[in-house]
């Protein structure tokens, strides 16, 4: 997390000096906090890193202090798998007493980085306390978080509290090493119903101190980039270094390295940055917050965005980047070099995928010798989740009364967290405020970790608190509009629906059907622009549906596809796909999540979608000249009756775009819906059988 530490920094350089005291002492402990920091002190002095520790001990002592605390065996799970035995975890679950309240959940992982006792100046394994600090691994990064989970359970349940909603805890392992076991992910993948969440509260936020006791600010963590590894690689036949030749794998490589350093993604936003940019620039009378507050408000002003891009963590904030970070090359000191290869690693931007940004650095290389591989694991997408005023309000007043005059910020982590895991299942995840930290860093990921006393103890009660405030809260499925994309709170949460529907069974059909021919549309014509919105969290339910984004349709649907890209070149305009041939899997979640008020807007599950047999294809108009999206009456998946294709209202040019689209479709055999102006149904839909196959088990073919 140290690049979060970072981001707290950089915020305390942009934002006024506030008038906060300077840490005073602790003061003789309640006996609340003696039993704390019993707690936080076994938990540090037990060993969770990779090399020599155990997770899995750890889970099951928390395991039995909530077992003494009054926790039902059913209402604690305990983890692991056969091949890491000591990478375990623990969920914990305190009942609420609403049936309407959707649960919270509160995320941590017991898993340290690797700490070496001849490198320390202490015992990292022993909690010392020492100059007003905390010393010892994991201090800072996680286990006072943890503890104070844990403590909260712990009280609420022999307090008999129980909130509105159902509160649970999951503690997991691997967020520290890449390639470990993730407790996580497992859970997300494996047990999603176990953690089911409308929210979660995570590390990622907290504050920073100017370095002398002075808080400067709180942060809130919405939204964080997913890192990913690329192979980028040269081959070569090779030959004698007596023989020199330009075709070298080496040389092959560097030029390629070269064109990733030069190679700039698009500047984005997600609403967590823009508010970001736009408080912390008019924080600053500088050209660089004058910049700022410009960027926040027009993406494409170039000039503001080349003053922010000097400041390299607002670069990177902006982006998504890549970097190469490892070289590896040739085979023998006197032989021209069969292989070079170098990894990329890359930070992308949330709604960005894996696979486009892989596509972004084969296009920006242009060399078709040269090959781009993601690395295993391949992260899902980072959903970046709503700035919710349910959730930035009651932390926002928590704030101004522990912390008067100290601003919380919302802000986008540039590294990450296992969080990420969590959103690709629905679930948004916040990085809470509360502890605080120094601008050093306070030794997180090195040497001497440690965390205020103070930070520990206000931090505690702070985040007590704050899970009442979200627990004894209640909320109700709602429609809006943000950031250009409908949204529609699921009636159920989205990680509850999706074991359920890939374990459902289509329909089932009688009678003669053609055999399935998907094709993907950009083979057939690469002037067809995607947009696909199931694949990021631009869609009316905020969370990735598919694992890539493309499209495709049955193959006579996919040529006459490319007739209208043709024909409507001629117009100045061309297509752009927000979604095509859909898995029957993803029907069914969307008919399960939506309220049963909107039920006219998706698919029957029973029945079957166009969609679903590869003959349905939703999409819009793009402006050849300029490249931007036409307007429409309506926001592509709005439930609302402009997005009829009737609709008279609207200014007459997006009225015109509208029915220029319409008119260029009906002409190849396509057939607008009656509801949705986007969506249109190709003439042999019914020929086709509702299929279930995944994209990644489509293969791309012309």
């Amino acid at each position: 997390m140290f690049v979060r530490n970072l981001t707290l920094l950089c915020l305390a350089l942009v934002l006024p000096t506030v008038a906060a005291a300077q840490e005073p002492p602790m003061g003789p402990l309640r006996p609340d906090q003696i039993a704390f920091r019993a707690l936080f002190k076994e938990m540090v002095e037990t060993n969770t890193t990779l090399s020599s520790g155990s997770c899995t001990l750890l889970a099951q002592r928390v395991a039995a202090h909530l077992r003494e605390a009054g926790f039902a065996d059913q209402d604690i799970t305990l983890f692991s798998v056969a091949d890491h035995p000591q990478e375990g975890g623990v969920v914990a679950v305190l009942h609420g007493s609403s049936q309407s309240a959707q649960p919270m959940l509160l995320l941590g992982h017991l898993d340290v980085v690797e700490a070496k006792r001849a490198d320390w100046t202490r015992d990292p394994f022993t909690l010392i306390e020492e100059n007003g600090y905390f010393y010892g691994r994991g201090t800072a990064d996680m286990k006072g978080m943890d503890a104070t989970w844990v403590d909260a359970l712990m009280r609420f349940k022999r307090a008999g509290y129980h909130g509105k909603r159902t509160i649970k805890m999951a503690l997991t392992c691997g967020e520290e090493t890449t390639g470990a076991f993730n407790g996580a992910n497992w859970l997300a993948k494996n047990k999603p119903q176990l953690i089911a969440a409308a929210f979660a509260l995570n590390e990622g936020g907290g504050g920073r101190t100017d370095g002398h006791g002075k808080l400067m600010v709180e942060s809130m963590q919405v939204g964080e980039k997913a890192a990913q590894n690329y192979s980028v690689e040269a081959t070569n036949a090779g030959g004698h270094s007596s023989i020199p030749i330009r075709d070298n794998a080496i040389y092959e490589l560097a030029e390629a390295l070269l064109k990733v350093r030069d190679h700039e993604f698009p500047v984005k936003f997600t609403d967590t940055t823009r508010a970001f940019f736009a408080k912390a620039g008019a924080a600053r009378d500088d050209e660089l917050g004058h910049s700022m507050v410009a960027l926040a408000q027009d993406p494409g002003d170039e000039a503001a965005e080349a003053i922010v891009s000097r400041d390299r963590l607002y670069h990177s904030m902006l982006r998504t980047t890549c970097v190469a970070t490892l070289l590896s090359g040739g085979h023998a000191e006197n032989a021209l070099p069969q292989r070079a290869t170098a990894n990329v690693n890359c930070r992308i931007f949330p709604g960005e995928s894996v696979e486009e940004v892989r596509a972004a650095l084969v296009a920006a290389i242009a060399d078709p010798r040269i090959t781009v591989t993601a690395q295993q694991p391949l992260n899902p997408v980072a959903v970046p989740p709503p700035l919710d005023p349910k959730i930035m309000e009651p932390a926002e007043a928590l704030v101004a009364r522990y912390f008067p005059g100290v601003p919380l910020v919302p802000t986008m982590s540039t590294g990450a967290t296992d969080g990420i895991y969590l959103e690709a299942i629905g679930i948004p995840v916040y990085g809470v405020p509360g502890f605080w930290g120094d601008p050093d860093g306070n030794g997180v990921h090195g040497l001497n970790e440690r965390r205020s006393v103070r930070a520990l103890y206000v931090g505690r009660d702070f985040l007590t608190d704050l899970i009442t405030a979200y627990a004894d809260s209640d909320d109700a499925p709602q429609s809006a509009i943000a950031g250009g994309v409908f949204h529609v709170t699921p009636v159920r949460p989205v990680a509850e629906l999706l074991p359920l529907a890939l374990a459902a069974t289509p329909p089932a059909e009688s009678g003669e059907f053609r055999p399935a021919d998907l094709v993907e549309l950009t083979s057939l014509d690469p002037t067809i622009r995607l947009d696909i919105r199931y694949a990021s969290t631009r869609n009316f339910l905020g969370t990735p549906l598919y694992s890539q984004a493309r499209a495709f349709l049955q193959r006579p649907a996919a040529e006459a596809l490319v007739r209208v890209q043709r024909s409507l070149a001629s117009e100045g305009y061309g297509l752009l796909v927000h979604d095509a041939y859909r898995p029957w899997y993803v029907t069914k979640i969307f008919w399960d999540a939506m309220p049963p008020d909107l039920h006219r807007y998706v698919a029957d599950p029973a029945e079957g979608s166009r969609h679903n047999r590869g003959c349905a294809v939703d999409l819009t108009l793009y402006d050849l000249r300029t490249g931007g999206e036409v307007e429409m009456p309506s926001l592509y998946d709005e439930p609302t009756e402009r997005a009829w294709p009737t609709y008279s209202g609207g200014t007459a040019e997006q009225r015109r775009m509208r029915d220029l689209l319409r008119h260029h479709m009906e002409a190849e055999g396509f057939a607008v819906y009656e509801f949705e102006w986007w969506h249109f149904d190709y003439r042999d839909w019914k020929s086709y059988r509702i299929g279930n196959v995944r994209f990644e088990d489509i293969s791309a073919k012309p």
